[in-house]
């Protein structure tokens, strides 16, 4: 039974090793931003309502960095479309190689074989507007917008595997907000 024990430990060592090493490094950007509401005049039985909106305007801003708007902003402030299809292009030209390009010729020849030529129909080419929607959305869901307890900062972060793309779309992010 050791020797059972010891290669089942020397195989997770192994494979643990693998998945450590091919992983893909996730960078995070952060920023802060100082939000500072407007107090109204309130008359000492009024501080209650007064409270809430000021909850009630940081809960407005989380929204509105989150939103599509600013997201769309940060799009056409960094030139994503033009860098997206650049990126596109190159992935195009570059012919697969090993397994999953000799596959996918291997798929090609049968499916010429038997007259499906499905595989080399023209492909609908993306409009500016839907890769800019695209990348918007993607922006967004990469946003985490949270606030201090009893503080005017808010924290603003970004995920990506690019630590300079994180930082870039972090920054145009808070100069889309303050504008």
């Amino acid at each position: 039974a050791k020797w059972l024990i010891a290669a089942v430990t020397l195989v997770c060592l192994l494979i643990g090793g693998y998945i450590a090493a091919t992983a893909t490094p996730i960078y995070q950007a952060s920023s802060k931003i100082l939000a500072d509401p407007q107090q109204p005049n309130a008359a000492r039985e009024e501080q209650y309502i007064a409270s809430a909106l000021v909850f009630l305007f940081y809960e407005t801003q989380y929204e509105i960095l989150q939103s599509r708007a600013i997201a769309q902003t940060v799009v056409e402030k960094l030139n994503l479309v033009e860098t997206y299809k650049k990126e596109q292009l190159a992935n195009k030209n570059k012919k697969d190689s090993g397994l999953p390009g000799t596959l996918s010729e291997i798929k090609q020849e049968v499916d010429a074989l038997f007259g499906n030529s499905q595989s080399s129909a023209p492909v609908k080419a993306r409009s500016d507007h839907d890769i800019k929607v695209m990348l918007a959305s993607q922006i967004q869901g990469g946003i985490e917008v949270s606030g201090g307890q009893q503080s005017q900062i808010i924290n603003i972060s970004y995920q990506s595997s690019d630590p300079q793309k994180a930082a870039d779309i972090i920054n145009a992010l808070g100069e889309a907000y303050i504008q």
